[in-house]
This record gives structure tokens, C-alpha cells and sequence, in this order.
């Protein structure tokens, strides 16, 4: 379904916020043409990926596997489906705001803004960036975006989060600032750093996963630490309001998810299923996990799926940071459904696993290690059990340093005490599994 433009006067961000309050208030009362009468809650399918806020650093796997391919559970009756719902849920947003007109009021109230009436005098031909000419190519691509038949999708960073109330409604935003038209152009000299429009997205227009916890006793809570987790990241998003006078934007994120999704895995052009490698960028690090933004869909990724290593607190915060770039193995690609301001948002969900994307490190050099010979290594990890995980050779060799590792039994006292991380050792392999590629062996040697 296409948009339509307005030519009419911009409203405030807030404004346009409470009229999509008031009209999900309406939809609500009223029901859904499709649907009847309905509650958001019964509307919802339950959100997958939210348990990384709550779950315990989870214990290493000792024997890590492949994560099983899925069949894909796309059809063409989803995709259509998926289509359909994406597009009247873009114009029911789209018809509760005005987007940039191009009406002469419009226009002579740009010049004003750009300050565009003012001379400059001089003989120089250099072009020189003042801050009209930024506001003005700024507000050109938010406009853009904002009056495309189909959304134009952008990128930016998030620079907090605020609380906004609207009359009886209490909700969070998310402040960003616009970093570039192109995903390519990010962390380059092509980077938009004019950072001039406000760009504000509410809670609701920012997760798809995350509302499910807008239910719970202390849901605003989460919700706001859920937000606040995300400050720094890099994220998509579409126009749906700019206010010229006070360089105000009102975004949403998931409007820009159901577009890249919808092309990547779903649209004739898609080349993203069950199996397929895919660069993605996290958005969100928590202590048992991270958030991948995997073009257009995001999936919760736990530690033991991040590396076929074994993650000690130091080592993991220190290699997996917001905004960094990631490549994962697609492993299962489905739909769901949510419900935001009155309406169903289809999106698409996957399962991933960036250890997945690269091989099996045990698998690879399994033959290069000898029953009964001696090899160094380096204490990687302490288990419950009293084990050691120990990656053997030389500290960062190995594809993407990813080595073979070896489970020892605790060394003998003469040895030199208790080991630690990172402590240099010499082991001596006294067993291999072939069907899982486990290598066991004893400590015989530790440096101080």
C-alpha cells in the first residue's frame, strides 16, 4: 500500500505521539476489521529472545556442538501475509502524524530555518559547511525518508534515553542523532556528524521482542533498563514526523527491521535461510548474552554460542562490545506477530550462532595432537567440577585464534599451586573421543 504525502504544517513529536495513543485507544474499543475486538495481550505471540536480562552467567559446555539446522519456516502464505500487515500497519501510523509538506509555507519557513535569506558575502569559490547548509541536508534526508512511497531506511546512533508522559501515558524514548544513509558508510569519512535533529523513538517503535515485558509488575523498570542497555548502539530506523522549528524527529525502529527483514529473507530477492552466513552488529551486551541485529532481525545469542572458546568475564567483554561487527550462522528463519498501538506488526524471527560461523577448532586439529606427547598451552577456564579447560599452543594462533582445547584434571601441589587464567602450562594428551573430538590430558608443567 503506498504512502501519501501531506502538505500540511509539521506537528511536535509529542503531538504525533498521542494521536497513535488515541488511535490505538480507538482500535481497541472498536477491534480490527480482520481481527474483532481484541487486547494487545491476546494479539501478542509470546516474545522470543528476552530471557538475557534475568539469566545467570550460564557454566561452559564441555563438549560444544553444531547448533541443528532447521527447516525454514517461511511459506508463501506468510511472506503475503507478512507484506500486507507491514504495509497497513505503515499507514496507520502514517495517517496519525504529517509528514514534510511541500506546501509555499513549508517552503518559505525551510529557507528561514536553513537560513538560506541570509548573503554571504565573499569571493572564495571554496564551499564552506555552516550550520544552515548541515540543518538543510540533514532535514533533506529525514524528508526523504519521511515522504518515500516505500520507507527509506537510515542509520544512527543512540545517544540516551528519555521519559516522556502524555497526559495518563508514561513512556521511554530513545534520543539518537542521524550517522548515514548507507550502512556502508559507517565509521567512514562518508559519516553524517552534523548531529543537528533530535531523533526520538518511542519503547514500542524501538523492540519487537522486548514487549512482553510491558506487562509485568515492574515493566516500566525493565523497560527503561532494557533501553538504557542499548545507549551507544547503531541502529535503522524510518521518519514519521519532523518538527523544522525544533529540529525534533519522531522515528521508529521496527518499521525499519520489517524492510530490511522483509528483503533479506523474505522478498524474491532474499538470500538469507536455514544455513546461510550473515554479517551482523550487536546492539546489546548483557552478562549471559548479546543482541544481534542480523539484517533487519534481531536474535539473543548466548556465551556458549559466541565462540567455539571458552569465555572467561575478562575476555568476553573485553572481544564483544556494542556496535561491533559479527558474522553468525543463520540457523532456523520463521515470522511472528506483535501488537503496537492497536495494530498486528509482523516480524521476522531467527535462531543464530556465531560459533557455528566459523569451524570446530577441536575438529580441525584433532589429528595434530599424539596420544602420550607433550604440548604447551594456556589455562583458558576453571569448571565447577574442578576441571581446567586449556587451549593448547601458542597464545593467538589458530584460525581467528580459535584453538583446540584440552580438559585437565587439576595439576598436583608441586606443580606450583592453584593455576589461573591465562597461566602458561605444558599438558600431556592421555585421551581423544573421535565422535565428539574431546581431548583429555594432564598437567605435567606450569609456570609461574
Amino acid at each position: 500500500m503506498p504512502r501519501t504525502k501531506k502538505d500540511a504544517e509539521t506537528v511536535s513529536v509529542e503531538e504525533a505521539l498521542a494521536k497513535m495513543e488515541s488511535e490505538e485507544e480507538t482500535v481497541q474499543e472498536t477491534g480490527s476489521e480482520e481481527n474483532g475486538p481484541e487486547t494487545a495481550r491476546e494479539a501478542r505471540e509470546a516474545p522470543y529472545g528476552t530471557e538475557e536480562e534475568t539469566d545467570p552467567v550460564p557454566e561452559a559446555v564441555i563438549d560444544k556442538t553444531e547448533m541443528p539446522i532447521e527447516e525454514s519456516g517461511i511459506t508463501p502464505e506468510k511472506v503475503a501475509g507478512f507484506e500486507v500487515t507491514m504495509e497497513l500497519a505503515d499507514a496507520f501510523i502514517r495517517r496519525t502524524v504529517n509528514v514534510p509538506g511541500s506546501n509555499r509555507r513549508m517552503r518559505k519557513a525551510a529557507r528561514e530555518a536553513f537560513g538560506e535569506n541570509e548573503e554571504i558575502i565573499g569571493d572564495d569559490n571554496e564551499e564552506l559547511m555552516t550550520y544552515g547548509k548541515a540543518k538543510k541536508l540533514e532535514y533533506e534526508i529525514l524528508s526523504d525518508s519521511a515522504n518515500s512511497l516505500k520507507p527509506k531506511v537510515l542509520y544512527g546512533v543512540v545517544d540516551g534515553i528519555e521519559d516522556v508522559n502524555l497526559g495518563s501515558v508514561r513512556t521511554i524514548m530513545a534520543v539518537c542523532h542521524l550517522v548515514a544513509t548507507n550502512a556502508a558508510d559507517i565509521n567512514t569519512e562518508k559519516e553524517i556528524r552534523s548531529a543537528i535533529y533530535k531523533i526520538r523513538i518511542p519503547a514500542p517503535l524501538f523492540f519487537i521482542d522486548e514487549n512482553g515485558k510491558y506487562e509485568s509488575p515492574d515493566a516500566y523498570d525493565n523497560l527503561r533498563y532494557s533501553m538504557s542497555m542499548r545507549i551507544g548502539s547503531i541502529i535503522e530506523f524510518v521518519v514519521y514526523n519532523i518538527s523544522l522549528e525544533d529540529e525534533d524527529v519522531l522515528a521508529s525502529r521496527i518499521g525499519a527491521m520489517q524492510i530490511r527483514s522483509y528483503d533479506n529473507y523474505l522478498g524474491k530477492r532474499a538470500r538469507i535461510k536455514p544455513g546461510s552466513l550473515a554479517k551482523g552488529r550487536i546492539v546489546h551486551v548483557s552478562r549471559s548474552g548479546i543482541v544481534v541485529d542480523v539484517m533487519g532481525a534481531d536474535v539473543f545469542i548466548r556465551r556458549d554460542e559466541l565462540t567455539w572458546r571458552y569465555l572467561d568475564d575478562l575476555v568476553y567483554e573485553k572481544e564483544f562490545k556494542l556496535g561491533k561487527a559479527i558474522l553468525v550462522r543463520v540457523t532456523s528463519v520463521d515470522t511472528g506477530k506483535t501488537n503496537i498501538y492497536g495494530r498486528e506488526y509482523p516480524y521476522v524471527k531467527i535462531k543464530a550462532s556465531a560459533k557455528d560461523a566459523k569451524e570446530n577448532p577441536n575438529k580441525m586439529y584433532f589429528k595434530r595432537y599424539e596420544v602420550g606427547q607433550k604440548y604447551v598451552g594456556y589455562i583458558a577456564y576453571h569448571l565447577k567440577t574442578g576441571e581446567y579447560i586449556v587451549n593448547l599452543g601458542q597464545k593467538n594462533t589458530g584460525i581467528n585464534s580459535e584453538q583446540a582445547t584440552c580438559i585437565c584434571k587439576a595439576p598436583a601441589m608441586e606443580l606450583g599451586g592453584v593455576p589461573h587464567n591465562g597461566q602458561k602450562c605444558v599438558i600431556a594428551i592421555i585421551a581423544k573421543d573421535p565422535a565428539t573430538f574431546r581431548i583429555m590430558g594432564a598437567f605435567t608443567h606450569m609456570e609461574p
